[in-house]
């Protein structure tokens, strides 16, 4: 596994003026940094440093880039953990936007590493507030729409990037969003997943453009050959449907990709039926990778939405929220399925010791969180102390079985003296 670290501070990163003294003082304050913690940086800034949490530590690199731009470059704090000639392979999803300084993304990268291996989910969940219709017309639009402050470095990278358009921002936020769930989910990046994660920015480009060949900015020899780097089907089955001619819209009732069934499929030839009932015929690939894909039951992204898919019935958004109730033998209404969300919440606010004002519903919708939680209700019914110890595997809220167990137990004895 290739990660980052800091290296030993360099000189070159110290105040010897009181003009430098004072803009890093302002800026660490601005940041957030405690005062105390300031004092300790301007006056000895190595060992100050390093007794810092890490988000602490990556609000001072932040701060202190506005310092002195080239004496920030001079005194760089990433460096490579690694031997491996194929290092660079990890920043590919990073690299392929034109920053100004290539350590801007090796520090975003660092800043992702930071915020999951902390375990400070609401924080990093945070990242996914930056929500892609925000910049739809500019970039300057879509920073005032973010607001979260732990996440001004952020912020600041989005200003840093060079000759941008809709597509690359697109591109940028869904590759932050990417690494979250990678690393959430205790996945390992390695060169060859990396190979994978730029794939994936080839049918992201297709899916989050116009739904019209023109504006793809991608050829069907590009998809097909990226398709066959992505291991999960979720990253083939909705681009190539959109390259072909089959339409996502906004509203989920009248996106074609969403109603679709197995059965509209017959030979290589789509039928569609709704308002306009019409024909689309596939290419054999496209025909392919859809048979392959309803073979398994994966997670699907459209209109930066998560489906959890039932792929024997190909594409049916609405897979989750008509399902039957286990325990009641009837049909799963929205109502009811956010009554029992409201339930999970509540569990969790006591199994996490976070308040539970600071557990909305949004906190659940973040990186598909709510879909997951539709799942479990699916699949266990009325069985809530299981899929909160699930859900609590999932956010990364306890490390190996015994703690696990602790969160179980734990919820359960709450459940109990609840009655």
């Amino acid at each position: 596994m290739v990660r980052l670290k800091i290296k030993s501070i360099n000189d070159s990163l110290s105040f010897p003026t009181k003009q430098e003294k004072a803009k890093a003082s302002n800026l660490l304050q601005k940041s957030g940094i405690s005062s105390a913690n300031i004092n300790s940086l301007i006056s000895n800034f190595s060992s100050a440093f390093y007794s810092l949490g890490p988000l602490q530590q990556i609000k001072v690199i932040q701060a202190l880039n506005g310092v002195n731009k080239s004496k920030f470059d001079e005194g760089c704090l990433i460096e490579l953990d690694s031997t491996s000639d194929e290092e660079e392979n990890v920043f590919r999803p990073f690299t392929h936007i034109r920053f100004k300084n290539e350590n801007n993304a090796k520090q975003l990268y660092l800043y992702i590493n930071y915020l999951e291996s902390s375990r400070n989910v609401l924080i990093s969940l945070r990242l996914t507030l930056l929500e892609l219709d925000a910049f739809e017309s500019n970039i300057g639009r879509g920073i005032t729409k973010f607001k979260v402050q732990d996440d001004r470095a952020l912020i600041e990278y989005l200003q840093q990037i060079d000759d941008v358009d809709t597509v690359r921002l697109r591109q940028y936020v869904y590759h932050i969003r990417k690494f979250c769930t990678f690393y959430s989910e205790q996945v390992m990046i390695t060169p060859s997943s990396s190979d994978r994660l730029h794939a994936d920015r080839l049918f992201l480009e297709s899916a989050t453009a116009s739904t019209t060949r023109a504006n793809f900015g991608v050829n069907f020899d590009s998809l097909r050959q990226a398709s066959q780097l992505v291991d999960n089907p979720q990253y083939s089955v909705v681009p190539l449907l959109l390259y072909e001619g089959v339409k996502s819209s906004n509203d989920p009732a009248k996106s074609e990709i969403l109603n679709l069934k197995q059965s509209d499929l017959k030979g290589n030839k789509l039928h569609i039926s709704g308002t306009r009932e019409r024909v689309i015929e596939l290419s054999d690939y496209t025909v392919q990778v859809v048979k392959d894909a309803i073979r398994q039951d994966v997670t699907m992204m459209v209109n930066n939405t998560l489906h959890f898919i039932d792929y024997r019935r190909l594409v049916d958004a609405g897979m989750i929220l008509k399902t039957t109730d286990t325990g009641r033998g009837r049909s799963l209404t929205k109502s009811g399925l956010r009554s029992r969300i409201r339930i999970f919440q509540q569990g969790l606010s006591q199994v996490t010791a976070v308040p539970e004002k600071e557990l909305p519903p949004s906190f659940f919708s973040d990186l598909g969180k709510l879909q997951y939680i539709e799942k479990l209700i699916e699949d266990n019914g009325l069985k809530t102390n299981k899929a909160v110890f699930e859900m609590a595997f999932r956010f990364g809220l306890g490390t190996g079985n015994r703690n696990l167990g602790n969160w179980r137990l734990r919820y359960e004895a709450y459940r109990k003296d609840k009655g």
